[in-house]
């Protein structure tokens, strides 16, 4: 199982540590959306490997996003999308 322990709630968006890792999750409805952020241009199926910890503890996982470096909105998988920084 892993290692979760809730650090601050902001109305729909949760930090957790996750693995010594801190990740961001909206949660709406009971439905956990994973946000990673990373400083390259190009994430990959690599980079979203830790939203799965939500599925390992048996939680409502929906559809995660990437806020990179990036130029364009791209899908990753069926699971995931990247976000340009620039976008936000």
């Amino acid at each position: 199982m892993a290692d979760i322990q809730n650090f601050s709630t902001f109305s729909l968006l949760t930090i957790f540590k996750i693995s010594s890792k801190i990740k961001l999750y909206f949660i709406l409805d009971g439905i956990f959306y994973p946000v990673e952020i990373k400083k390259k241009s190009n994430p990959d199926s690599r980079d979203i490997k830790p939203f799965k910890a939500l599925d390992s503890i048996g939680l409502n996982r929906g559809q995660g996003a990437v806020i990179c470096l990036a130029e364009e909105t791209l899908p990753i998988n069926a699971d995931a999308t990247v976000i340009p920084a620039g976008y936000l």
